[in-house]
């Protein structure tokens, strides 16, 4: 794996990463408000599969998530704008437990279909060529093996490749 650390914007010191396998690559945001370095470094990857990235509150606590540097759906869909790959599979974590439900009907009504929440043990498979193909078929749940998230906290997994 190549792992490469790109800074993102949040009220501490945060990073996003770059990880990569051979040729599929992955990006995740880390926590992170609207930013532009990791934006810019993501449209000159020759290739990504797939983007994970946080969005905490629904859209009637915009004013908490721009001053704890983190997403709603409104403020995410402006920041997607950024992102040269329309189609990319994006995966959304980090959705605080009390707005779970708000914040994905938030998201349906965006209506890009490439956009979905994830959900605690969710296994995502990202083989080679996964943006042409869209990841959804091979998704399925597994047991919780002790993670240390928070009561109804959304935590992923992911597998790169084949």
């Amino acid at each position: 794996y190549i792992v490469r650390a790109l800074p993102v914007t949040h009220t501490v010191e945060a990073m996003g990463f770059v990880i990569s396998r051979g040729s599929p690559t992955v990006a995740f945001s880390g926590d992170t408000g609207p930013t532009e370095l990791f934006w810019e470094e993501l449209n000159h990857l020759p290739r990504l599969d797939a983007l994970f990235i946080e969005v905490s509150f629904p859209n009637s606590l915009q004013g908490i998530a721009d001053a704890s540097l983190h997403f709603t759906p409104q403020s995410l869909d402006k920041e997607l704008k950024k992102l040269n790959r329309a189609d990319l599979p994006v995966f959304l974590y980090h959705l605080k437990p009390a707005f779970i439900a708000t914040i994905e009907r938030e998201i349906a009504d965006l209506r890009r279909p490439n956009l979905r929440g994830l959900r605690n043990d969710e296994l995502i498979e990202i083989p080679g060529g996964a943006a042409e193909q869209w990841l959804m078929r091979g998704t399925h749940g597994l047991p919780s093996r002790g993670r240390h998230e928070a009561p109804g906290e959304i935590s992923y997994s992911a597998v790169i490749g084949r």
